[in-house]
């Protein structure tokens, strides 16, 4: 039997924290996400239920939260206009104006010729706004022949267009010009000229209101109300005037006098004399620093209390179709209600009646029939992980500073509202509200979203052929609607019922077993059994999700396949169908954003910028100290003797020696903000694992660092001789009296460069000669260097002779043997072997994030350890995700990313085409058996050699240390045509007996120091070309993303 065990927020949000921190957790993402979002605990194999009501319900003889009372909206029918002030009028009805057209819980009667109707929905023809709050009017024609169509719902009482037109041109603008001539020339001649004026570019319309002034409203009403009366379509009309969201500005306390007084000041500007009208009483249970929510069995005691009836019939009313609970935050045990009544209930005629918490106000937002903001199917399938779940998390984790107060709030007849709830009884409400710390709150949801966005950017991190498949889409239809019913009320239609049905237990994948312990005895299961048959059914107080699957169990991260989302509502919950899906997801041979590595970092392509951090010690600069720059003079008959020299100064302050150590600390940033990213595969990670802000804080020990997959995610690497070493000085450190010509690559964009020129240009020669011997007695330190010419600091074309890094056999997207990458030169200095152990971090990390609170104190639990490096433009932001509050970090540091879980993604992304196995067999070095990064184990390497139509194999041995390299092994790859010419001449001097011939060395990938004219105009010609390359490629890339954007902007 599963052991089981009973929870509050504090122990849950506790027992989170404490998973986060185990650094030995074989998936911890896995565990992470069926922990917060299955409600299994792994370690070892056990349930949980939180108990809400146990822990934080109000005890007896306990105080009561503040209570205050206010007016929330009001609404009103009238066969007149009851405005007493200025009126805004639009000839259009205003995009924001959309609760005339959704249902007010109301009926209205309305009389015709001869008999009266009521209907309970009323839609704008024309809207007439009160400047001083937010009130909606609508003129509304009711055809008598459309009356029982109405009734029936069979049509709608909404004008049409030819209507709206006849409203405005014959009625509304006629009677301005009537009362006000000078106002009417500012008005559209007619509702079409309106709609061309208000049109926009994108098939949306501005809306402009017309300002008619107080003194003109007494004509104007009547002058309407003629033409109304007179005209065929539009005789008996009702206006309706809906005012809300004023609670604010009519808040007082629980008395008689500023009940009325607060009533008064809000109908001041209205004339409710006639007509039918209904305001919205609520009262706002607060308390400082705590969080006050409603118990989910409060509904009949308050309904009994509010109705003025027994709880047997507030039961009833619960248990009917009209009654509708809210869930919040997941939490069975808290829930609002909402229950409308047909017939208006109790001695106030009750129409109305909502009981919610005021944390909606976080994430409200008022589009279409949606009341708050909300995770859309495609969304969620991009990012990694989706921005919309970074957003939240970032707007939970500022609002844990935020209380959350409980209201109730009832619709009544105007008359009766001074005198409602302006005393309520202790003992209804102690048992019906719950009250715990603001934080705990928070950070429940926090946690909750935590797992969600680990969830979905694992999802994200599978191919395209695993994406579309009908069990990955369900589960992200799952997924969505449990992320969206956090904050608002899930989705209630038929989609999402369907999805419900896929993210929760049914009863029966619940055992026996499990339920006996959680506290059901055997006939309230039979009991159960009975009435929740295909029925979701959560006993732990939460709706928690089923079981995710992870690899190696399955190979996708899903949910089980017995339940899965019917086909037709793909195209409700993703935009698009699933045939179109697969035909944006499943593109073969065709790059698309989402295919883009989230590690792509971008390019600094103007001048580097400046190093962050103080300049470390110098001692090796010490011999400089007497060196010093030449002044630059400014002489003539009008300049003092003393004023001749001029000094810089910024630059005067500072020694020889000072610049000097400057530089050299500028050196490595400027060079490593320069390394460019793969030109031909864009979805290909950058060539450098570094983000370019944490570039500005490396320091000259990088270069000294033998383990380049510290530094680069790929490489080229070469030993080289030391003049080629001191050849690669020469260009980063050019000689006083240097040309550095136009034509060059980056040189000029690098700041420690530029410092250097100038450095030079002060310096007479034998100072500037002393300052270099000192600048390359450190520079034979460094282990490596980028293999820089005068022309260019990196290149990064394919070196077929280079040791090729990552190692083929290395699960990377780098691992084949014809991708390019930037040509790394090794010390000749330096001990040979070349290590690459990609597993070790960064030694630059982003910042710490914040920690979850446990009643307002960081709990004394071990603290998750910081992720190595965020990946993409989210590392540019200097986000993280090591705790909950913030985004996820690098993919590929997730523990759950083990090769065998990753092969056959990486596989889908990078199968190479019939041609580039060719190349692979003919022209490139083939490791068959490498040292691997993961597992440190040291192996020999075979490697082919081809020349010309030959093919030999060689053998080389591998070094300790998981070196790549040892000794000297053979030449990797094909020989140059350079090669072969002087082994021609070699072979022709010994014919001729002129040369001594010299002794057969290995060569190791050395470069020939000497006639490199030819490679420089090569590299002139190749330089014109890159560039011409770039530019085309920032094209494609800017159509690409335009292309998108108009995709999206169709889903949407």
């Amino acid at each position: 039997m599963t052991e089981y065990n009973d929870m509050s927020l504090t122990d849950f949000i506790a027992r989170y924290t404490q998973i986060m921190a185990y650094d030995d957790y074989p998936d911890l993402d896995q565990a992470l996400v069926n922990f917060a979002l299955a409600g299994i605990d792994d370690t070892p194999e056990s349930r949980f239920r939180i108990n809400m009501v146990e822990n934080y319900c109000l005890r007896a003889n306990s105080g009561i939260p503040n209570i205050t009372r206010d007016y929330d909206s009001f609404i009103g029918f009238t066969d007149r206009i009851p405005i007493k002030r200025d009126l805004y009028l639009y000839p259009l009805p205003p995009h924001h104006i959309s609760t005339i057209a959704q249902s007010m819980h109301l009926k209205v009667p309305f009389h015709t010729s001869t008999v009266c109707f009521s209907c309970s929905l009323l839609l704008t023809g024309c809207l007439v706004a009160h400047r001083m709050y937010t009130s909606r009017l609508g003129i509304q024609n009711l055809d008598p022949a459309n009356v029982p169509n109405i009734l029936l719902g069979k049509t709608t009482v909404k004008l049409t267009s030819e209507e709206a037109e006849m409203l405005y041109n014959e009625i509304l603008q006629p009677t301005v010009a009537t009362i006000a001539p000078a106002l009417a020339k500012d008005w559209p001649t007619s509702l079409e000229a309106e709609r061309f004026r208000a049109k926009t570019s994108r098939s949306a319309y501005q809306n402009t209101p017309y300002i008619l002034n107080v003194d003109l409203i007494g004509q104007f009403k009547h002058e309407l109300n003629r033409r109304l009366q007179a005209h065929t379509s539009f005789k008996n009309p009702v206006f309706c005037t809906h005012i809300q969201g004023i609670k604010g500005s009519t808040m007082h306390d629980m008395s008689a006098l500023a009940a009325d007084l607060a009533l008064t000041k809000m109908l001041e500007d209205f004339d409710v004399s006639r007509g039918l009208w209904w305001v919205d009483v609520g009262i706002e249970l607060q308390d400082g620093g705590r969080v006050i929510l409603w118990r989910a069995d409060a509904a009949p005691n308050l309904l009994s209390y509010v109705l003025g009836t027994t709880l047997d019939e507030a039961g009833r009313v619960v248990r009917s179709g009209q009654f509708q609970a809210d869930i919040n935050s997941h939490l069975l045990e808290v829930a609002g209600f909402r229950v409308g009544f047909p017939t208006p209930a109790g001695e106030n005629r009750i129409t109305y009646v909502q009981a919610y918490t005021t944390d909606k106000s976080l994430t409200y937002h008022k589009q279409g029939f949606q009341h708050s903001q909300n995770l859309m199917g495609l969304a969620a399938m991009k990012g990694h992980p989706p921005q919309y779940c970074t957003d939240l998390i970032a707007a939970y984790t500022d609002a844990r500073q935020k209380n959350v107060a409980a209201r109730l709030e009832v619709r009544l007849p105007l008359q009766f509202a001074p005198d409602f709830m302006l005393e309520f009884d202790n003992d209804v409400l102690r048992p019906s509200i719950i009250s715990l710390h603001r934080e705990n709150f928070w950070n429940w949801r926090i946690v909750r979203m935590d797992a969600f966005s680990r969830l979905l950017s694992v999802m994200n991190d599978q191919s395209a052929e695993q994406i579309v498949t009908p069990p990955v889409l369900s589960t992200y239809a799952a997924v969505v609607w449990m992320v969206n019913g956090i904050h608002s009320r899930p989705n209630p239609q038929s989609l999402g019922q369907e999805c419900r049905k896929v993210a929760l237990p049914y009863f029966e994948d619940h055992y026996a077993s499990d339920l006996l312990a959680a506290g059901f005895n055997e006939a309230e299961l039979n009991t159960l059994a009975e009435e929740n048959v295909n029925r979701p059914f959560s006993p732990y107080n939460v709706l928690f999700m089923r079981r995710i699957l992870f690899p190696p169990a399955t190979n996708t991260v899903r949910l089980p396949m017995d339940r899965l989302l019917l086909k037709k509502y793909h195209i409700h919950m993703f935009g698009k169908s699933l045939p179109d899906l697969r035909l944006q997801f499943k593109a073969t041979g065709v790059i698309r954003h989402r295919d883009l590595h989230a590690r792509r970092l971008p390019m600094n392509k103007g001048l580097s910028r400046a190093r962050i951090g103080p300049t470390p010690p110098t001692a090796f600069f010490v011999g400089l100290t007497e060196i010093q720059e030449e002044p630059v003079l400014d002489v003539g008959p009008n300049v003092p003797v003393l004023q001749q020299i001029f000094d810089d100064e910024d630059e005067s302050e500072r020694t020889v020696q000072q610049r000097v150590a400057d530089i050299w600390a500028q050196f490595p940033c400027c060079i490593l903000q320069k390394v460019g990213n793969p030109k031909w595969r864009g979805a290909l990670p950058s060539y450098c694992r570094i983000p370019q802000h944490a570039r500005q804080s490396v320091t000259i020990d990088i270069m000294k660092d033998t383990n380049l997959a510290k530094v680069f995610a790929r490489a080229q690497v070469s030993h080289v001789t030391i003049p080629r070493w001191r050849k690669a000085f020469e260009a980063c450190f050019p000689p006083k009296g240097h040309i550095t010509p136009k034509s060059v690559q980056a040189w000029t964009h690098m700041r420690y460069y530029m410092d250097w020129k100038a450095l030079m240009g002060s310096l007479n020669a034998n100072d500037a000669d002393k300052v270099r011997e000192a600048l390359w007695e450190e520079f034979k330190n460094l282990a490596w260097l980028p293999a820089a010419t005068s022309e260019q600091p990196w290149r990064t074309d394919r070196a077929p002779s280079c040791i090729q890094l990552p190692p083929l056999e290395e699960i990377s997207p780098f691992a084949e043997p014809n991708i390019p990458g930037p040509q790394i030169i090794w010390s000749p200095f330096q001990d040979p072997n070349i290590f690459w152990d990609p597993s070790v971090p960064l030694a630059i990390a982003p910042p710490a994030g914040g920690a979850l609170r446990v009643n307002g104190v960081v709990p004394a639990l071990p603290v998750a350890e910081e992720e190595e490096e965020s990946s993409g433009d989210e590392a540019e932001a200097g986000s993280f995700y090591g705790l909950p509050g913030g985004p996820q970090g690098g993919r590929e540091n997730r523990q759950e990313n083990t090769p065998e879980a990753r092969e056959p993604m990486i596989r889908a992304l990078n199968r190479p085409s019939p041609q580039r196995q060719q190349s692979r067999v003919s022209d490139f070095a083939l490791p068959d058996v490498y040292v691997h990064s993961r597992n440190g184990m040291p192996a020999a390497m075979e490697v082919s050699r081809a020349s010309g139509s030959s093919s030999t194999r060689d053998r080389a041995s591998v070094g300790p240390k998981r070196s790549l390299l040892a000794g000297t092994p053979q030449l990797l790859g094909r020989r140059s045509r350079r090669e072969e010419e002087e082994e021609e001449e070699e072979e022709e001097s010994q014919m001729d007996g002129s040369v001594e011939p010299e002794p057969k060395r290995a060569r190791i990938d050395q470069d020939d120091d000497s006639d490199d004219s030819d490679i420089e105009r090569k590299m002139k010609t190749k330089t014109k070309d890159e560039d011409k390359e770039d530019e085309d490629e920032e094209e494609e890339e800017e159509e690409d993303k335009e292309d998108e954007d108009e995709e999206e902007e169709e889903v949407v």
